[in-house]
């Protein structure tokens, strides 16, 4: 099963439930390869130009099937994928570190104007990065963006020390 985000994030942890309990049903061995790159594109497009075989299995968000092929014109395109399975989709959240001085959008506001935000995110088009611009254009501020992996770099930059918040 093919999951085009790093080890960790918010793609990555469901896929390999739905993995684990596939496989109780297929009685079947799932190996879940993590293809990084490009908010998914590289991952997606690697999957649609697997054969069609029943054996290629992927876990993709729906940014990477649906926001990024008409912005990045890349070669994924949804028509050469086989089959969907649509799963519970889930809100965005914004996440600060623990020790943020961000408790509220009440002191995000503040800060994006002040001294600044560093927003990380994956990768240009993705859901998530589509969530922080809404969130920013909603608000009227602006953020610098810092593209990641995922979900797991996300979490290393805001702990880090090198973002402020992500969604």
């Amino acid at each position: 099963m093919l999951v085009p985000f790093g080890a960790g994030g918010g793609t990555d942890v469901p896929a390999r439930f739905f993995a684990a309990e596939t496989e109780k049903i297929l009685g079947k061995n799932i190996v879940v390869s993590n293809v990084e790159g490009a908010g998914g594109t590289v991952g997606g497009t690697q999957l649609s130009q697997a054969a069609a075989d029943g054996y290629n299995l992927g876990f993709l968000p729906v940014g990477t099937t649906t926001t990024q092929p008409p912005f990045k014109r890349n070669q994924l395109q949804r028509k050469q994928l086989d089959a969907d399975l649509h799963g519970q989709p889930w809100p965005f959240y914004l996440v600060v570190g623990s020790d943020s001085p961000i408790a509220s959008l009440d002191d995000y506001i503040p800060a994006a104007d002040g001294p600044g935000i560093k927003f990380a995110s994956a990768g240009p088009g993705s859901m998530a990065h589509v969530a922080q611009l809404t969130l920013d254009n909603n608000l009227r501020v602006t953020t610098q963006y810092i593209p990641s992996k995922g979900g797991g770099d996300i979490a290393t930059e805001i702990n880090g020390g090198r973002a402020d918040a992500a969604t």
